[in-house]
């Protein structure tokens, strides 16, 4: 995918995923699931560390990826070799149906794929 320059950094075309609306409807559901129904596709160790060991640590980190999913349009990146990880993981998130969403623990670690101080918030793209 084309990575393009922005005026507050890089980013790259998001008009094939869903909708910033279906993906803030996502996350809502998935807060509302209980944690231990939840990211049994990650290996039991991180599955504890990013999960069920911390259950508010947890809820805070979907509300982060709720918030910094990189399919939204107004999430831009630092540099274009984030912008990169940035398609990788948007590419991921969205190719998961809705139920594998609901209980994947992917949406719980792809923050640590790309660090959120490396994404740039534009509510005015």
């Amino acid at each position: 995918m084309k990575i393009i320059k922005t005026k507050k950094g890089y980013s790259f075309n998001k008009n094939n995923y869903k909708s910033p609306e279906m993906i803030k409807a996502l996350y809502e559901a998935k807060l509302e699931i209980k944690e231990k129904e939840q990211g049994k596709d990650l290996p039991q160790d991180v599955r504890k560390a990013y999960i069920t060991d911390d259950p508010f640590g947890s809820y805070l980190r979907l509300r982060r990826s709720k918030k910094y999913d990189p399919r939204y349009p107004h999430v831009q990146f630092k540099d274009r070799k984030t912008a990169e990880k940035g398609v990788k993981i948007a590419d991921k998130l969205d190719s998961l149906s809705d139920k594998e969403f609901l209980y994947s623990g992917y949406p719980y670690i792809w923050q640590d794929e790309i660090g959120l101080g490396n994404l740039v918030l534009d509510s005015a793209i």
